[in-house]
């Protein structure tokens, strides 16, 4: 069986694959990343324009936001049977005045810059 990157990238970090799809999906219209078939399953790499964008930080100032990353954890949380039904309404609640707090704004650039940094080997 072949698989593409989204659905590891899902599983692992516990998002939806339709959303990482989509992400991939732009990210590969963008320029930014090749996805390809592999004898393994799918490998994505990133082109020219996607290195740059992980080396030069405007390049991510230009998509990513901090609301943008807590909308994620938020969904993340929604969506996790690790943690106990009780406990994701306070979570997501303390995410969402995160999410509103002006300060939190950009920081989501410099942040996803890292991870993709330390995913990509940089």
């Amino acid at each position: 069986m072949h698989t593409r990157p989204e659905s590891e990238i899902a599983e692992k970090l516990g998002l939806d694959f339709e959303r990482v799809r989509d992400h991939f999906a732009m990210l590969e219209e963008d320029g930014l990343v090749e996805v390809t078939r592999t004898s393994s399953g799918h490998s994505a790499f990133p082109t020219s324009k996607g290195r740059l964008m992980i080396t030069e930080p405007e390049y991510m100032f230009k998509r990513l936001t901090g609301p943008m990353m807590i909308q994620v954890l938020i969904e993340a949380v929604e969506k996790s049977e690790s943690i106990p039904q009780a406990n994701r309404k306070s979570i997501t609640d303390r995410l969402s005045e995160l999410k509103n707090d002006p300060y939190i704004s950009g920081l989501g650039s410099g942040a996803i810059l890292e991870i993709v940094k330390k995913l990509a080997g940089f």
